[in-house]
């Protein structure tokens, strides 16, 4: 397993670079031992940070045998607190600035700080397959967090890092947050190689982050499309084209423009350019398109990975399209709406049903042709419409919704000038860039009289096209 030691040199490695240094693996797994070998078996919540404290957090809970609850430092204490409250974390990991009631220090480390529940619950009701949790779908329709088996992290790990090509002499940096399933399969999959991590806050628009490349000698990139849009309009540096050895894209759909530009630019410079595909529920990674396919192969997905296979279910024959659905060990065991949930097995059994429609060509590639379900991806995220709907409702608003990639348009029979731009900004916090409101005749609708949303979309320019 990635987070355990190994014999040899291989631990002498340095595994985290920031601006307060390096360390070794050998180092960060004494410091981690130290800090949760005693506590023993219990659910730990992360306040995920760019920093080393936050990533020595995941290894130390899942080394001392902990369950990691993976949380975003930057939503609001309320909704914070309504995770940790509803899986009862028997202990907190998070910056010295959260002070959480109900929790009594433990000890610190740097400006990180260990809490302990005053009133614990039974640490008998986890299962003992469960490894981590990752909430989902927490701002954007019923929170719940997806459980991961140890298997299903080690299985994907290992095949990322196998096509990859990843080893010791690779040094990866990432935009990405931990508690986000790509971020963390960066993380994951460049320990498994025993290589080496850099932590930055730094934003890909300033000049540092760039120069950063350079002088840590980073090979490795990752990134969503919304970061390729942000640096399309970028000069790259020889300097900056010279360190990097592999760049990989995932978690939603980048434009076959963008896609051209950054694969051209990558490929005259000899750096391999991967476009990923996968969900939170795949641990997260389901297929890739490898470089050598990439022109052949314009707008796939690329093919399941090694450990895993795919079909197409309720298939359209018309078409010759229907709904993609994995089967490989690192599909979840389920999801967990409360703690109660935690003690259950594996109840996916290996399988995945995506919620994307797709389309296999005859050399196995996958397509991704839209969406089951009415989701669209922000930035990365999920974003589920209906509840977006439902909101807007809730706020006095007749409105429908319809998703482009990055974009959400509120479609309405009434004129309700900003207004309903100002509400959403304010309940939703996406950048204000992603929203639109668009004033129709009619709201078209089905001969049942539903609303048809495939005209919905036709007419605002969307699609819920998202690859993850």
């Amino acid at each position: 397993m990635f987070w355990q030691s190994r014999p040899g040199d291989a631990d002498n490695n340095i595994f985290l670079l920031d601006s307060d240094g390096a360390l070794a693996y050998r180092n960060l797994f004494e410091i981690a031992d130290e800090l949760f070998s005693p506590l023993g078996r219990g659910i730990m919540a992360v306040i995920c940070d760019k920093d080393r404290g936050t990533v020595i957090g995941y290894v130390g809970a899942l080394r001392a045998g902990l369950v990691p609850l993976l949380l975003d430092s930057t939503a609001d204490e309320a909704s914070l607190f309504y995770l940790i409250d509803r899986y009862e974390a028997e202990y907190l990991w998070a910056h010295q600035d959260f002070s959480p009631d109900g929790y009594d220090q433990v000890t610190r480390f740097g400006k990180q700080i260990l809490w302990r529940r005053r009133s614990r619950s039974d640490q008998n009701d986890i299962s003992p397959e469960l490894a981590a949790l990752i909430p989902t779908s927490g701002s954007t329709g019923d929170p719940k967090a997806v459980r991961l088996s140890h298997h299903n992290l080690t299985s994907v790990t290992s095949c990322i890092a196998e096509y990859l090509g990843l080893d010791e002499t690779r040094r990866a940096i990432s935009l990405l947050p931990l508690q986000y399933s790509y971020g963390l399969s960066v993380l994951n999959s460049i320990m498994e190689a025993r290589g080496s991590y850099v932590i930055t806050d730094l934003s890909p628009v300033q000049r540092e982050f760039w120069d950063l490349i350079v002088n840590k000698g980073v090979t490795d990139f990752s990134a969503v499309p919304f970061i390729f849009d942000t640096i399309k309009r970028m000069r790259f540096s020889q300097e900056i084209l010279d360190k990097l050895v592999c760049v990989t894209q995932a978690g939603g759909h980048l434009s076959p423009a963008l896609t051209r530009h950054f694969r051209h630019m990558f490929v005259s410079h000899n750096i391999a350019y991967f476009t990923m595909y996968g969900a939170t529920e795949a641990s997260p990674r389901i297929a890739y398109l490898h470089p050598d396919d990439a022109e052949a192969k314009q707008g796939s997905v690329g093919k399941p990975i090694s450990i895993g296979s795919v079909s197409l279910e309720g298939e359209d024959p018309d078409r010759s399209e229907g709904e993609l659905v994995y089967r490989g060990p690192n599909v979840c065991l389920g999801y967990a709406k409360a703690r109660e949930d935690l003690g259950k097995g594996d109840e996916f059994a290996g399988v995945l049903r995506t919620g994307d429609m797709a389309r296999i060509d005859s050399d196995g590639f996958i397509f991704i042709t839209g969406r089951l379900k009415r989701f669209v991806k922000i930035h990365g995220v999920s974003v589920n419409l209906e509840h977006v709907e439902n909101v807007l409702r809730d706020g006095g608003f007749d409105s429908y919704v319809s998703g482009l990639e990055n974009k959400i348009s509120l479609v309405s029979q009434q004129d309700y000038g900003d207004q309903i731009l100002h509400f959403a900004k304010k309940r939703f916090t996406f950048h204000p860039s992603v929203w639109r409101s668009v004033v129709v005749d009619q709201i078209p609708r089905t001969s049942s009289d539903k609303v048809d949303y495939a005209s919905l979309d036709a007419m605002t320019g969307g699609d819920t096209h998202a690859a993850g």
